[in-house]
């Protein structure tokens, strides 16, 4: 299965740094290796082809196969143009449990919430 069918399908890989052995898993089990405050590295391309990547922290997964993040640290016109409903984004982590294996998947945009605690929630399958 080539990279790209993988994120697609969203499907999360870890990667055993001591074997070099590569491993796939679903995404909901993958997210239990996450812990709460981990970095994320977040990839975003809108439909006309602009960019972004920028780290932000995870915050928790919802029981509804959502996970949510804080807003990363940007200028106002970049969350504008980033961080719309619908958008996809490729979300890669370290799992800090086990042997600090790579998470990475495929992800969309489902919520933006402002307000005093700004989050985003995005998509994961279960």
């Amino acid at each position: 299965m080539d990279k790209d069918s993988q994120l697609d399908s969203q499907l999360v890989s870890t990667l055993s740094p001591k074997k070099g052995v590569e491993t796939t898993i679903n995404s909901s089990d993958g997210i239990d290796m996450i812990s709460h405050g981990s970095e994320f590295t977040i990839n975003i391309m809108t439909p006309v082809g602009m960019k972004l990547m920028s780290k932000t922290k995870f915050i928790g997964y919802h029981s509804n196969n959502l996970i949510l993040l804080e807003v990363p640290n940007i200028s106002e016109d970049k969350k504008n143009a980033f961080f719309q409903e619908g958008f996809l984004m490729n979300v890669r982590a370290i799992s800090q449990k086990g042997e600090g294996g790579i998470i990475q998947f495929r992800s969309q945009i489902m919520h933006i919430l402002s307000g005093v605690i700004p989050m985003i929630i995005i998509s994961v399958q279960g």
